[in-house]
């Protein structure tokens, strides 16, 4: 199965080389190497780097006959992405759409009667979710069983229960950084020289007030050892 992971472009006018900093979409890397790591073929479109209009993203889409389409969703692209999606359905309705991201792991409900061209939600950390939806999608098999998943089925919306953070986080895949053109991100402090992302800890060990997962049970920090 094709899955095609794509950072969405909310800008309309500037030139990505009038960014101070631009930096690669690691969050889309690492959900793309897990999938790779489970024979599935994943390709990276970062819209945003590209400065890609939405019709650009609707012919890459087209172009590369995938099934399944995957979006980090936030919080300031949220009416370009009901354009967007809209547009896929009406491209081809049989592509399925999900989102992940913090904006659909602190507002899930809400996302899910707000979009109704978005066939699933991936929340919390999504590397090993995403491979389980598409390996029951894979096999026709049912989704109920799927934490960390919302989903749409026969006009219902079901969410199931969360899953557990990764307390290992050895385990979780290097983020394939050969599915991205590294020529792309650059950082004006660095005289434009080419720029790239590591992640060494997951979680917080703070408790803001404002934080959406300041009352999660499972909310811990974490260290690469």
């Amino acid at each position: 199965m094709d899955v095609l992971l794509i950072n969405p472009n909310s800008r309309k006018h500037n030139s990505v080389k009038e960014l101070p900093l631009l930096t690669p979409p690691i969050n889309l890397m690492y959900v793309a190497q897990s999938l790779i790591n489970n024979s599935y073929n994943a390709k990276i479109i970062d819209a945003f780097a590209l400065n890609m209009s939405q019709e650009d993203i609707l012919n890459k889409i087209e172009q590369e006959n995938v099934k399944i389409v995957g979006f980090p969703l936030y919080s300031c692209d949220l009416t370009m992405m009901h354009e967007l999606t809209d547009k896929i359905k009406s491209l081809n309705k049989d592509i399925k759409i999900f989102f992940a991201g913090h904006h659909v792991s602190a507002l899930y409900k809400d996302i899910m009667l707000q979009f109704p061209n978005v066939d699933y939600l991936i929340r919390g950390e999504g590397e090993f979710v995403a491979v389980d939806l598409l390996n029951n999608l894979e096999k026709d098999a049912p989704l109920n069983e799927i934490k960390g998943l919302s989903y749409k089925e026969k006009g219902k919306i079901f969410h199931n229960p969360e899953r557990r953070q990764t307390e290992d986080l050895d385990i979780i895949p290097i983020p394939s950084r050969d599915l991205i053109d590294r020529n792309l991100y650059y950082s004006r402090m660095s005289k434009n020289k080419r720029v790239d992302v590591m992640i060494t800890s997951r979680g917080c060990p703070y408790r803001c007030t404002f934080c959406y997962k300041l009352n999660d049970e499972f909310r811990s920090y974490r260290e690469v050892i």
